[in-house]
């Protein structure tokens, strides 16, 4: 992974670039409704039968994702999104319990050495690669510099320029597995646990659903902008941030 000043520049460009495909705009507010529009008729499908969520909202969670990175989407019952959803979730779960991420320093590094934890995610994340690598060769065979709608149509487009001296084939596959990692598995869980808060509180999802149909109306489109008009709707979700701790202990960094 990057640091320093090619860490500083890739994520320049990624948030600048992310913004040209609406990120943080209304359109994507868009892209992201008409995404969950697929996970709204699984779960109704479901008659309102006791369901464990968390598959259909990693789903949704990589979709997003991917739509940006490379315009692809993937059903639960795809076998890429099986592999995906079953890499992330070893990960996660040896990241969590298996590197006991509050030992630092050189009790840290010998524990690793000493724990299958280490070989496991390496293991996981030889696979990624191999996946980023598939996004990349798949993309190159059809790839036009004046049509880049992802991310990976611009990485690619910035790779070609003679002066690209932070961007190569190995950091594209490092910012696709970074993208897919950081950006799927702490978002479905978060969803995943709000869903879980809001069953065991009724009292709590009855008044959200209240001032949502009192003041936006149930039937269009939920956007960021209304959140002025949903303050209890906003406390809670402030909350539900507070009280679920979807990464208790974060990632060890570098420091020079």
């Amino acid at each position: 992974m990057s640091e320093g000043e090619e860490w500083n520049i890739q994520s320049k460009f990624a948030i600048g670039h992310l913004s040209k495909l609406g990120m943080g705009k209304t359109e994507f507010e868009i892209t992201m409704h008409n995404i969950f529009e697929e996970t709204e008729k699984q779960i109704d499908n479901l008659n309102g039968k006791p369901h464990d969520y968390s598959v259909l909202l990693t789903e949704y969670t990589i979709n997003v994702i991917t739509s940006l990175l490379c315009s692809k989407s993937f059903t639960h019952e795809d076998p890429i999104f099986e592999k995906l959803e079953r890499l992330f979730h070893t990960i996660f779960g040896v990241v969590g319990y298996g590197f006991n991420m509050h030992l630092t320093g050189n009790i840290f590094k010998y524990y690793v050495r000493l724990n299958s934890s280490d070989k496991i995610v390496t293991e996981c994340y030889n696979e990624l690669r191999s996946f980023a690598e598939i996004l990349i060769q798949e993309r190159e065979v059809t790839f036009d510099e004046n049509n880049c709608n992802d991310l990976l149509g611009y990485w690619i487009k910035e790779c070609k320029h003679k002066n690209s001296d932070y961007f190569d084939r190995e950091s594209i596959i490092d910012n696709i597995i970074l993208f897919l990692m950081a950006g799927t598995g702490t978002s479905a869980a978060l969803l995943n646990s709000s869903l879980l808060l809001m069953a065991e509180n009724k009292h709590v999802q009855r008044r959200v659903h209240e001032e949502i149909r009192d003041n936006v109306g149930v039937d269009g489109l939920f956007c960021y902008l209304d959140r002025e008009r949903l303050p209890y709707t906003q406390a809670v979700l402030a909350e539900i941030l507070r009280f679920v701790s979807t990464s208790p202990f974060g990632n060890y960094h570098v420091n020079q």
